[in-house]
């Protein structure tokens, strides 16, 4: 969070980021003491500055990485470079909107511009194999006679056979 937020958050800020607002500012000091001496003995040149928090020195992540290659139409090298959700098993509050807008924004990047390749190895990523509206994308994208229509009308039946069941009987 402190890699993404350059400017700095306050105790406040950070502390309702990892933990949600109910959360007294002494457990976000203390975990960002422990922290800073673990940045320190590690000697990576990363260090914690404080009032308001921010990291200092250079730290290269998975979000930063995307987010440029999207940035630059570098579609496929964007995807690769995807790993999955971001942190997946955190229930930070600021973590989870991060994980969302990270997938969003990688979404809609690929379904406004990428070519049908790319879209069909977004498409086949466990988080997206259920997104109806990117297997539709795919299939519009893909020229009359690919072999992989078969596959991709296939799979959009197989969602849409799943929402017709999981919708409420009308008898």
């Amino acid at each position: 969070l402190l890699a993404l937020h350059t400017h700095g958050l306050s105790a406040t800020a950070l502390s309702e980021l990892v933990y949600g607002p109910d959360r007294p500012n002494t457990t976000i000091r203390a975990e960002v003491s422990r922290l800073k001496t673990v940045l320190n003995r590690a000697g990576c040149g990363l260090r914690i500055d404080s009032r308001p928090y921010r990291l200092s020195g250079q730290l290269d992540t998975d979000i930063a990485r995307v987010r440029s290659f999207l940035g630059r139409g570098a579609h496929r090298v964007a995807l690769a470079k995807y790993v999955g959700p971001v942190l997946p098993e955190s229930l930070a509050p600021g973590i989870e909107t991060l994980r969302r807008d990270t997938h969003q924004h990688l979404r809609e990047a690929l379904m406004q511009d990428a070519s049908v390749d790319v879209l069909l190895d977004y498409a086949n990523l466990g988080e997206v194999r259920l997104d109806l509206e990117v297997w539709v994308a795919c299939l519009r994208l893909l020229p009359a006679k690919s072999p992989r229509r078969i596959e991709v009308m296939l799979h959009i039946e197989a969602l849409e056979s799943q929402c017709n069941d999981m919708q409420p009987s009308t008898n």
